[in-house]
């Protein structure tokens, strides 16, 4: 017996499919950071470091930015990733806060992958946070409610 694709079937299996994909690339960002803590270590230097608006938000969003160079096997690298999972609340204050511990020209330890030196942090590892956790719930429930979705539309 054939079953009959109903738009109702499509848009479940789309939303299924999505959600698949972000629990797998959240997963893999999780463990990335849990790895992070165990990473090789380096020296950098900060060459900008500044608090900048989110474009395209509606109220005040903000993010930090700090622009580092280091070295890895004579070779240099820049990076502007604070921790493998960006993950920071928007609250200026806290994220001046965060800038101000990084001046422009001061030295800071740098991680990185050993398996990909141009992938550095300055802040390793995983909170569990929820902010870090959110493209993983997002993909769970994304597959959880797409699986639902499917049953009902196949019993209609």
């Amino acid at each position: 017996m054939k079953r009959k694709l109903t738009l109702k079937t499509w848009i479940s299996g789309f939303i299924v499919i999505a959600g698949a994909i972000a629990l797998f690339f959240g997963v893999v960002q999780i463990a990335r950071a849990i790895r992070s803590a165990k990473w090789a270590q380096t020296t950098g230097k900060i060459s900008a470091s500044y608090v900048a608006p989110v474009m395209g938000t509606a109220r005040g969003y903000y993010q930090p930015v700090i622009i580092y160079n280091y070295q890895v096997a004579a070779r240099d690298y820049s990076s502007d990733r604070i921790k493998v999972i960006d993950s920071y609340s928007g609250q200026l204050t806290a994220l001046q806060d965060l800038v101000a511990g990084h001046p422009r020209g001061s030295s800071v330890v740098v991680y990185y992958d050993s398996g990909d030196p141009a992938f550095g942090v300055l802040v390793p590892g995983f909170s569990g946070s929820l902010s870090e956790c959110g493209l993983t719930i997002t993909g769970a429930i994304m597959l959880v409610c797409g699986l639902a979705a499917r049953k009902w539309a196949a019993q209609s």
